[in-house]
């Protein structure tokens, strides 16, 4: 049997994945902290420059996934914002805010992000907390039992359709 409705996409698509095997501090209260990543994983048209700034060699229509790992010390509660910004610029609603609460409080902050991107275009991970205590954690050498390390940040970025028209 001939499959004869699969999409052909009449260019490659370009894409990237990538993470970051360090753990990542909030080191001055309400300030903007850029998300750094040491570990691309392979890519196609989409670069990752000073280890920060995802930036796409062609125009078209991107989705940028995510999963964050975040935690805090000390007691009580602290928020976190978490946002993207193209080209130095945060993208108006792109905020989501989490709350950690207690010492040692973990959450994972993952999502999908999608938008339509020009050749050259980068998007920055940004973040802020009024608490010092909040970090972005890298995880290594698990045992009981043995299991591979936790990244403080996992991403991809597919490429999903060509530019539309204005």
């Amino acid at each position: 049997m001939v499959q004869t409705n699969i999409p052909v996409f009449p260019n490659p698509r370009a894409w990237c994945t990538f993470a970051d095997n360090s753990t990542q501090t909030n080191p001055v209260a309400n300030q903007i902290n850029t998300f750094t990543y040491d570990t691309p994983d392979g890519s196609e048209d989409i670069s990752i420059v000073n280890n920060e700034e995802i930036v796409v060699a062609k125009d078209g229509v991107y989705n940028i996934s995510f999963s964050i790992m975040l935690t805090k010390g000390g007691g009580g509660t602290a928020d976190v914002d978490i946002w993207a910004a193209k080209n130095g610029t945060a993208i108006p609603d792109s905020n989501t805010r989490f709350a950690l609460s207690g010492n040692g409080a973990h959450q994972v902050a993952a999502w999908i992000l999608t938008y339509a991107l020009s050749a050259n275009d980068s998007i920055t991970l940004q973040w802020s907390s009024a608490s010092t205590s909040v970090t972005v954690p890298h995880y290594a050498n698990l045992t009981n039992p043995v299991r591979p390390n936790i990244p403080s940040i996992i991403g991809q970025v597919w490429q999903i359709g060509d530019t539309p028209p204005n």
